[in-house]
């Protein structure tokens, strides 16, 4: 039989998952939430049962809204996992959807915020692993900051695409996808391709140029394990320090 469509939405705030869930669910909802584990057994357990009701040739969808502490990748990994592993096929995901509201992330980028780095680690690992990032609220921001803002965001996730949120009317406002969402999430991030990649100020073809720079540092000689125990701290254990 074949698996439902799945797709992950998620948020900073339960409430913006919803709504854009609702444009987007033609057909079946959930949410989901705890650890990922708990969550990928909940999601697998609802794709069983479409298939049974519906049939494996119904052309059905589910949109699984997911609480903001629940792990969006390891999801998305332990549901591509064990379908490899029943049917050779890890297509199960049609998208990821990442809700963000662009004034708040426009507050961690240019306010004098120091210390919001809880904040600023949650908004990074929902972009990181999304095709598709909806911004709202962009009225606040000027032409400049929205550019800056967007610009970013494809750096951090250059397989996503990044999409007003209140233009998501409807499902087939989402791009096109052939179910391998999951394959992104091992490889996707910005970060992965710039270690796997030449870095540099690079264009990202997808208009001009921005000011953006990667760096990336690459040591010139390999580190020397048995230096380790007199460079760790000596909080650390030494028994610790020699197995490094």
């Amino acid at each position: 039989m074949r698996p439902a469509a799945t797709t992950l939405v998620t948020a900073l705030h339960d409430a913006d998952a919803v709504r854009v869930a609702r444009r987007i669910g033609s057909g079946h909802r959930m949410h989901v939430q705890g650890d990922a584990l708990a969550a990928a057994r909940g999601i697998a357990a609802r794709r069983d049962q479409l298939d049974r009701v519906c049939g494996p040739d119904a052309d059905h969808d589910l949109v699984v809204t997911l609480a903001p502490e629940v792990d969006v990748r390891a999801v998305g990994m332990l549901l591509a996992n064990a379908a490899r592993s029943e049917t050779g096929d890890d297509r199960v995901l049609r998208h990821v959807v990442a809700v963000l509201r662009a004034d708040d992330v426009a507050h961690l980028l240019w306010s004098d915020v120091d210390d919001a780095f809880v904040a600023a680690e949650r908004v990074v690992a929902l972009v990181e692993y999304a095709t598709v990032v909806a911004l709202d609220r962009l009225e606040p921001l000027s032409g400049r900051r929205r550019r800056a803002l967007v610009a970013l965001l494809h750096r951090m996730a250059p397989q996503a695409a990044i999409v007003a949120a209140p233009a998501v009317r409807g499902p087939l406002d989402l791009p096109a996808s052939n179910g391998g969402a999951a394959r992104l999430l091992a490889s996707g991030a910005g970060w992965m391709r710039a270690l796997s990649s030449d870095a540099g100020r690079t264009d990202t073809g997808r208009g001009p140029q921005d000011d953006l720079v990667t760096m990336r540092y690459r040591a010139p000689r390999r580190v020397r394990t048995a230096r380790m125990p007199h460079v760790t701290p000596d909080t650390l254990p030494r028994a610790t320090s020699r197995r490094c």
